[in-house]
């Protein structure tokens, strides 16, 4: 069984990374993720205490908010200002067949899965424009600022974006924010069969294939979007959808067969990055499926 460790400052996050010896797992908003691989480890770090909004310029249209923050609180935060992050902000059918869940920002920072208007608005390597990471020996970082414009330094926070908490756990994040009256129609289709149900299948394929794979996935579609050639589907334990040359899936408690990365070259970066910022391999080992 886990041990569970519940900071609910930074500084308490910091101070338990730093005297950590073994290996740590996070989990903000759910017991398991059901696009995670399984990672072994002996400690569990919850950051469902560490919520809520710090700091919010409403002219200068920016957010400063704690990761264990809920997407869902966040956006009712913001809606009250008549802003939003423009994540999946749809009618209540339509998010329910493309989202998986109502995840916290550092979940959702992990993953990076696709959205309904990923093509008009961009995803989150487009709306963070700063973070502050604790890394896996306690050290506090500050990447980014809260200037929309910044070209100062590395962008540090861009790599922690489907990372899954492999090379840092982003505490605190730093937002541009979306006025509402300005959130265009996403244009995804939804069909009737699946409502209600999270999808255990997302493709993206070319958009020269992207007709042949609506055929293909029939039934098994719980929504499809022609503008980022992505579709979301609920298909039973050890199916899937049809391939495409050059197109990328995640299934649904799939393990390891959901990253295989076959060129060396990408398989070396990766092991590289994890030896510079985590070098005890202590943070989520094994979370990018590779060890």
């Amino acid at each position: 069984m886990l041990k569970t460790y519940e900071p609910s400052s930074i500084e308490e996050i910091a101070n338990f990374l730093g005297a950590a010896t073994e290996p740590v797992v996070f989990d903000s908003s759910v017991p398991s993720h059901p696009f995670a691989l399984p990672i072994k480890a002996s400690c569990l770090l919850s950051l469902k205490n560490y919520r809520g909004v710090i700091e919010h310029d409403v002219s200068d249209q920016v957010v400063v908010v704690r990761a264990g923050t809920l997407l869902s609180e966040l956006q009712t935060e913001l809606g009250k200002q008549g802003q939003c992050l423009p994540f999946a902000q749809l009618d209540p059918h339509q998010a329910t067949a493309t989202s998986t869940f109502d995840t916290s920002l550092v979940d959702a920072i992990a993953f990076n899965l696709p959205h309904p208007l990923h093509r008009q608005c961009g995803s989150w390597r487009d709306w963070i424009i700063g973070v502050r990471l604790v890394q896996s020996d306690g050290t506090i970082a500050k990447c980014g600022s809260k200037a929309v414009k910044n070209v100062a330094g590395y962008d540090v926070q861009r790599l922690m974006i489907g990372a899954r908490n492999s090379l840092g756990l982003v505490a605190e994040v730093t937002f541009k924010t979306f006025p509402l009256k300005g959130l265009p129609n996403s244009g995804v289709q939804v069909s009737s069969d699946h409502l209600g149900k999270a999808p255990t299948w997302i493709q993206r394929v070319q958009p020269s294939d992207f007709e042949s794979a609506v055929q293909a996935g029939g039934r098994n579609l719980t929504a499809f979007d022609y503008a980022s050639s992505t579709l979301w589907a609920t298909t039973r334990p050890n199916e899937g959808l049809k391939r495409f040359p050059g197109d990328w899936i995640l299934r649904s408690n799939a393990e390891t067969k959901n990253l295989e990365f076959a060129d060396p070259t990408v398989v070396r970066l990766i092991k590289r990055t994890k030896e510079l910022f985590d070098p005890t391999n202590k943070l989520n080992p094994g979370a990018m499926g590779i060890v």
